[in-house]
């Protein structure tokens, strides 16, 4: 599949052009790479690429390292995409992750606690601190998912992967910069 990233017309042959407009911009889709410039990319690379900007505020968006324009409707579908994907990795799954860590060492405290480990080779402490230990465990584990859980689904916070300072990271951001950076794409889609 192939996307011009002018006039977003999508066309399944594989030309370095676009029928429609002609123009050179396009990106072309194979299962998960993207080639682009002579370039291939990963979806991860493709979204850090499009994700990465050097300033985003009402006046408009520039992207670092471009120098071709990109149809501002595509960025805001990337934009989208990436947040929806890198929100449940970076929310989502520790979340969960760390739930069942606490439910496991709580566990782990409460059969320690009924059946002690006298019965294991080489121990030589105090049941009662490693019972209490587990408990602790579980409790900053818990504590953990609570927060993620607290800032994923009530503050409703989102992450996208990009790229900053010359490094790859997940940029967390607010729910209302999230809907600023959705009111700037609409903005300038607008306006163009």
């Amino acid at each position: 599949m192939k996307v011009c990233l002018d006039c977003l017309l999508i066309e399944e042959n594989q030309e370095k052009y676009c029928s429609n407009c002609n123009s050179l911009n396009v990106a072309i889709f194979e299962k998960n790479k993207v080639l682009y410039n002579n370039r291939v990319y990963t979806k991860k690379e493709w979204f850090i690429k499009l994700c990465s900007y050097q300033k985003i505020d009402k006046n408009g968006i520039i992207l670092k390292n471009q120098t071709k324009n990109i149809n501002i409707s595509y960025l805001k579908e990337i934009f989208l995409e990436n947040c929806q994907k890198y929100t449940k990795l970076a929310y989502n799954l520790p979340c969960v992750v760390f739930f069942f860590v606490s439910l496991i060492s709580i566990l782990s405290g409460v059969l320690i606690e009924k059946n002690g480990i006298n019965n294991i080779e080489g121990f030589s402490g105090d049941v009662n601190n490693i019972i209490i230990f587990m408990y602790f465990l579980a409790f900053i584990y818990f504590l953990f998912s609570f927060l993620l859980f607290y800032f994923y689904k009530i503050k409703k916070n989102k992450a996208y992967i990009c790229k900053a300072y010359g490094q790859t990271k997940i940029e967390h951001i607010s729910n209302k910069r999230y809907k600023e950076i959705i009111e700037i794409f609409n903005q300038i889609g607008e306006s163009k």
